[in-house]
């Protein structure tokens, strides 16, 4: 799958998954800081659980969301505007 110019997405480079890993983990420790302030968790162990299971959500919904959507991005990118920008399907 190649874009336009010929170009294909660039996935498993260093950067990239350094990028993917640091989103999933600020998105994980933000949602719990979120619900902590809140005052939703109020032991430590519940923080500690809310943390292990955010991370595993982040991290499996993140990581899949990474490597799936340059693909549609660049499928997309050769499609009219039209189609590109509206949730119907072309005919």
């Amino acid at each position: 799958m190649t874009t336009i110019d010929g170009s294909r997405p660039r996935l498993l480079n260093r950067r990239y998954l350094v990028r993917l890993v640091l989103i999933n983990l600020i998105a994980a420790t933000s949602a719990v800081a979120l619900v902590a302030g809140f005052g939703l968790l109020s032991r430590l162990s519940d923080v500690g659980y809310a943390l292990a299971t955010s991370l595993i959500y982040a991290y499996t919904i993140g990581s899949l969301c990474g490597f799936t959507l340059p693909f549609v991005a660049v499928a997309m990118e050769r499609r009219p505007a039209l189609v590109r920008f509206s949730s119907v399907r072309p005919v």
